[in-house]
């Protein structure tokens, strides 16, 4: 029996499993031999990069999706529900490495495979609310779009149940567009449905009240957001700002940049200070 600490990969031509342990998963391309090798179901091979995802394994994770992308027809029968996820896991994932790059070139790159994926994608359930959701959200990456990110957002919110991911894309999509007000009000909406939101979600609230110059509220949100994730930069740089704002709370902001500088990968100050003036 599979236990959630477990993924069982079923042997070709016959009743005999393999078992993954999640807790200590083996290297990337041992498990794609095993996959390859026992033509395992699409279903499987998702689960597999999933639990390499949560593991911040993310080139194994890359890895196995687009291995599982090249031999797709092998890996029939399949619900097209699978196919969908799997195009779209990989098109959300190209969709952040572009925003993360830097060269111009490699960005474009990537959101012309993510693109290519999406449209695949399209062809086989258009309407498919994850599909829409994730498509959603590579537009507010490409940062360019939100116009058509919006849009799908609300084809999502219209088909009646509400929707934790869609609201907190509309709160990016109004913040934004320096609509605060509206921003606050989707990220509650959220809340009401999934009190424990992840920190980002208090982060993004706390910016919220700091450019509605409520900085006290901006304070609370920013504290909650380090409550639920001490490792939250962006909470800690929030923080620096309030404090230094007030003449009489320099000391505790220049405690929150310390801090700041044992997270922050490049210990450069003046990156670090050009980090906070942005925000």
């Amino acid at each position: 029996m599979p236990t959630e600490n477990t993924i069982e990969i079923p042997l070709r031509g016959g009743d005999e499993i393999i078992e993954l342990d999640t807790d200590q998963l083996p290297d990337g391309e041992e498990v794609l031999n095993i996959l390859n090798q026992e033509k395992a179901p699409l279903q499987i091979w998702i689960t597999v990069a999933i639990a390499y995802y949560k593991k911040k394994l993310y080139d194994d994770f890359e890895k196995v999706l687009e291995e599982a992308y090249l031999n797709a027809a092998d890996l029939q029968p399949y619900h097209d529900s699978d196919l969908v996820r799997l195009l779209d896991m990989l098109a959300n994932y190209y969709g952040r490495k572009a925003y993360k790059e830097k060269s111009k070139d490699k960005k474009n790159q990537l959101i012309a495979q993510a693109t290519r994926l999406f449209t695949s994608a399209d062809r086989i359930d258009m309407y498919d609310q994850k599909h829409l959701l994730g498509r959603a959200f590579f537009f507010i990456y490409e940062g360019e779009n939100w116009s058509q990110a919006d849009s799908q957002l609300n084809f999502v919110l219209n088909q009646g149940a509400p929707s934790v991911p869609a609201y907190l894309g509309k709160a990016c999509i109004a913040f934004n567009k320096k609509e605060y007000r509206n921003a606050l009000g989707f990220y509650r909406k959220a809340l009401r449905l999934q009190p424990n939101c992840p920190a980002t979600v208090r982060l993004g609230m706390g910016h919220c009240f700091f450019r509605l110059g409520n900085m006290e509220k901006a304070r609370l949100a920013f504290k909650r957001a380090l409550d639920l994730d001490p490792e939250c930069v962006g909470a800690l740089v929030g923080l620096a700002v309030l404090d230094l704002n007030e003449k009489t709370q320099v000391n505790r902001g220049l405690q929150h940049i310390g801090a700041l500088l044992c997270k922050v990968e490049d210990n450069s100050t003046l990156n670090l200070w050009n980090y906070v003036k942005s925000k």
